[in-house]
């Protein structure tokens, strides 16, 4: 016979270990629970030095307790020691970065402590990661009040080169106790100032901050420079400089919140622009740059107030009449953008302003573009070329310019596909052909593969539909996951990304020089673009060829133009024979991107036309992709179809101006205005409820509005124009099994459009089925695309470990991974 004990098996000496330390555990959790009730009850009871001798002895075993640190600190902080308070907030707040009250509790206490640039970091750091607009101005006047009354007591220095796009300004004396530049040396640097000798300013400048280190004239002079210059990384030192041996000099504050903006750091730029405007309201170049800081955190009519105010303090002050138009484009008041950007030309055009002297050369230009880039948006691309060309005759290498410029052309409906490559092109040639040695990487055959995907669009933007499902879906056993993130305001999206990626690096701030450095650090082995031309886009990195395989996806889907990228993934509906791109082409066995809807929306409804008794037809789309070719071909339609309707929905259909011109031009190529409606819908989703067919434009197609459309069972009459931006709804259609949807020339688009229209039982059992084949489309099979893209990548690297060079590929069809 056997006893219990003795028919169990045996435990080890370490379960028993375990266990014990589990249950030393538990006492020590509790034991530490009961001291912080009993700590809690003093406090609350006003003894106040036994509640700190008591949160003393709980930090004494337990030096991460964040609720002992907290109370500690507030203990500090209630006895009017700030500076004392602020290890203990410090630490709560790094034990639980999410707790709001210890966060906010440490900027108070930074506040009190005059510890102004760390509260303005800390408010940085919260920004970013999404903190509410109202809190967010609500904490800057905050911090700027606690500034100023810190530091309006002390005397300001205050020569000239104040602004932003320095000008020249005049105010308090210098401070006494410091030694200061004599006034000849003074006048020499101004005169040089005047005459727009930067480099000379800068030589002179840096020379008497070295020999009156505590005078601010030669520390702002140079970074007034420098600013001018371009050069705002090496401003700010300068400029801090300058304001820290002058208090309240609003000129030099001015000039470092826009230095502080150039370089991403927009509450930091915020602040000190503020505070100059309380020292100086009547600032009419303050009042700009704190309009252009505002407006990069997408405050549109708060940035339209300050231009304003500021150009009724001075009328003929061109920066604010640019930037205020500016507000009206991203608004979609387009109308009065294109004259503000005329009236900013015809300011800047006057026999009295010296553009170079002024430094206005690069408002000029940037002007220029922007009404090139308005004329795009109201379909009007008469002018479109020849006045970024006029931008690019000024500023020929400007980043920005280039970005919008190429974005644009895009769009061109009379260029060919070869005239906007070769601008991409023009672009690529702009950097010299890299010369980066690979011969130590390491080409072991079949290992892991390392790779990173480069955007700023890892957060709710639409390339998020295209990228979780496919990020989401990559097997870990033949890559490991890398994120290069330029994500310039992170929010719930983000961290989704965040969740799917083995390793995220955040480069929002970093150089291209130090981005390539960490790649290199990495051992990436494939590096991809996931932007293109599109905003916020790094391809300076891939200029630099920091790894053995580059590669460009989705963004502005296309080319990139540079030399140092070797592949681009397509399809080849997208990209057949003869597309054109600088990169290899890569076919992808079905489509280009797969497809996840994120959002909750409707089951498709009956076709509207079986209610209503007539055919709706819209386009949802941006307004750059109308032009004179889709109203000519879109009027023929309604002229054969006459009681037929048609639905512009889109967020430039808003503006009452902006309607007034589309029916104007509409009218004029032929598509009679009477029978089109344009609206802004805020679901897009519910809106797709009214309509029968959806008509892509051309010769560039659509993007996001055909997926949405065919989600909410839409079917979408696409035109096989320009490969490749002229052919994503042809591998959208193409994929959900819709191949007669698609035409080939403008013929055959008004053709099928009427003929689809007039077969509403067709429509009916389109519809009903339309959200059944999408999900069982490969669009929507996020790992049979992910499984092809790790075929590419293989044959990638296989052709770089045995020293070929990359090549065009063609991905065979895979098993599919249904739904």
């Amino acid at each position: 016979m056997h006893d219990q004990a003795a028919s169990e098996p045996a435990r080890g000496v370490g379960e028993d270990l375990q266990g014990l330390s589990s249950s030393l555990d538990h006492l020590r959790q509790r034991a530490l629970h009961q001291s912080m009730e009993l700590a809690l009850a003093q406090h609350r009871a006003g003894q106040l030095r036994t509640a700190r001798d008591m949160y003393q002895a709980i930090l004494d075993v337990a030096p991460e307790h964040p609720d002992a640190n907290h109370n500690l600190a507030v203990l500090a902080l209630e006895a009017g020691d700030a500076t004392a308070s602020l290890p203990y907030f410090r630490r709560a707040c790094a034990v639980q970065p999410g707790n709001w009250q210890y966060w906010l509790s440490c900027f108070d206490a930074l506040l009190q402590a005059g510890e102004h640039r760390a509260a303005t970091s800390m408010l940085e750091r919260k920004r970013r990661s999404g903190l509410a607009l109202a809190v967010l101005t609500e904490l800057v006047e905050r911090l700027v009040d606690s500034r100023f009354k810190r530091e309006a007591g002390t005397p300001a220095a205050a020569s000239g080169l104040a602004g932003g796009r320095a000008r020249q300004q005049h105010g308090h004396p210098t401070r006494k106790a410091a030694r200061a530049p004599a006034a000849q040396q003074v006048s020499e640097v101004e005169a040089l100032f005047k005459q727009n000798r930067m480099p000379d300013v800068v030589e002179r400048a840096r020379a008497l901050s070295r020999r009156y280190p505590h005078a601010a004239f030669g520390w702002k002079a140079l970074g007034a420079a420098l600013v001018n210059l371009g050069r705002c990384g090496e401003a700010l030192e300068p400029l801090q400089m300058a304001v820290e041996c002058s208090a309240g000099d609003a000129g030099a504050l001015s000039n470092l919140g826009f230095a502080l903006h150039d370089q991403c750091l927009p509450v930091a730029a915020e602040v000190n622009l503020r505070l100059a405007l309380k020292y100086r309201p009547q600032f009419a170049a303050a009042l700009n740059n704190l309009g252009t800081a505002v407006l990069g955190q997408d405050r549109y009519e708060e940035a339209a107030l300050l231009y304003q105010q500021g150009m009724v303090i001075e009328p003929g002050y061109i920066p604010a009449h640019s930037h205020l138009a500016q507000v009206r484009d991203e608004q979609g008041r387009l109308i009065e953008a294109a004259a503000g950007f005329t009236r900013t030309l015809e300011l800047l055009a006057s026999p009295l302003i010296d553009t170079k002297a002024a430094r206005l050369d690069v408002t000029l230009a940037h002007a220029h573009q922007a009404l090139s880039s308005t004329f795009a948006k109201l379909a009007d691309f008469e002018n479109v070329v020849s006045q970024s060309d006029a931008a690019l005759a000024i500023l020929p290498d400007d980043e920005v310019i280039w970005e919008k410029r190429l974005y644009t052309l895009s769009y061109h409906p009379d260029l060919s596909a070869g005239d906007i490559f070769s601008e991409f092109v023009r672009w690529g040639d702009r950097f010299a052909a890299p010369t980066a040695d690979f011969s130590r990487h390491d080409r072991t055959p079949g290992r892991r593969l390392k790779v990173a995907y480069v955007s700023p669009d890892f957060r709710q933007h639409t390339s998020r539909f295209y990228f979780l499902p496919f990020f989401a879906n990559h097997d870990h056993d033949v890559v490991e996951l890398y994120a290069y993130s330029n994500v310039k305001v992170e929010d719930g999206f983000t961290e989704r990304f965040r969740a799917v990626f083995e390793h995220w690096r955040d480069i929002r701030d970093c150089s291209d020089e130090q981005v390539v450095a960490m790649v290199r650090a990495d051992g990436i082995d494939i590096l991809v673009d996931g932007c293109n031309h599109m905003r916020d886009a790094r391809l300076g990195v891939f200029a630099r060829k920091p790894a053995p395989i580059q590669v460009t996806w989705l963004g502005a889907a296309w080319t990139t133009g540079l030399k140092a990228v070797d592949y681009v993934l397509f399809d080849p509906y997208i990209a057949p024979e003869h597309t054109l791109a600088r990169e290899n082409i890569v076919r992808l066995p079905h489509c280009f991107v797969p497809f996840q809807a994120m959002v909750e929306t409707d089951l498709p409804a009956a076709p509207p036309c079986v209610k209503n008794g007539y055919v709706t037809f819209a386009y949802s789309g941006r307004s750059e992709r109308l032009n004179h070719h889709t109203f000519r071909v879109w009027g023929e339609i309604l002229r054969r179809m006459p009681s037929a309707r048609m639905v512009f929905d889109y967020r430039h259909f808003s503006d009452p101006l902006n309607r007034r011109h589309f029916q104007e031009l509409m009218a004029r190529h032929g598509l009679g205005p009477d029978r089109v409606v344009m609206r802004n819908s805020a679901n897009i989703f519910k809106a797709l409820h009214d309509f029968d067919i959806l008509l892509d434009c051309f010769p560039h197609s659509g993007g996001t509005m055909l997926v949405d459309a065919l989600w909410m069972g839409v079917p979408v009459l696409t035109l096989a124009g320009r490969p490749p931006l002229g052919r994503i709804g042809t591998t959208f259609v193409t994929n959900i099994g819709l191949p007669q949807w698609v035409a080939h020339d403008e013929q055959e688009y008004i053709d099928k459009a009427c003929a689809f229209a007039a077969d509403t039982q067709g429509l009916v059992e389109l519809r009903a089925g339309m959200r059944e084949r999408i999900l069982h489309s490969p669009l929507m099979d996020g790992k049979g695309f992910a499984r092809g893209v790790e075929t590419a990548y293989q044959a990638m690297w296989s052709r770089f470990c045995s020293g070929e060079p990359p090549a065009a590929l063609s991905v065979p069809p895979l098993a599919r991974a249904l739904p």
